[in-house]
């Protein structure tokens, strides 16, 4: 689910697909903690079994300012992603990004 109102919708078939992590390597110093884990699915349509890559960057004052999250086969995950959700209609979409003039214009369509 988004944490933004209206950008995903219900999930498709009324059940979300579940992950489970087996961790193999992580790291640290004084900036970064690396985590290189094995995800994959057990529950939900489509199929789920890669290897991740999170990297997180600390300020010095210790708090988290950013995340990434490196998928080993990003194509796995939209084809899960795509059988489990369904996005939200457009005009929804696009009123958190676009300007209004922008929504006015497609709202005619």
């Amino acid at each position: 689910m988004s944490t933004k109102a209206g950008a995903v919708s219900e999930p498709a078939l009324g059940r979300y697909p579940s992950m489970k992590a087996e961790s193999f390597f992580l790291e640290a110093n004084d900036e970064y903690v690396a985590d290189i884990h094995r995800g994959y699915s057990t529950a939900g349509a489509g199929k789920v079994d890669t290897v991740w890559a999170l990297v997180w960057h600390f300020t010095i004052g210790g708090k988290v300012d950013r995340v990434v999250n490196l998928s080993g086969d990003q194509h796995q995950m939209d084809s899960c992603a795509w059988k489990n959700y369904t996005l939200a209609p457009l005009l929804e979409r696009l009123a958190l990004t676009a300007s209004p003039s922008v929504c006015a214009q497609l709202s005619g369509w």
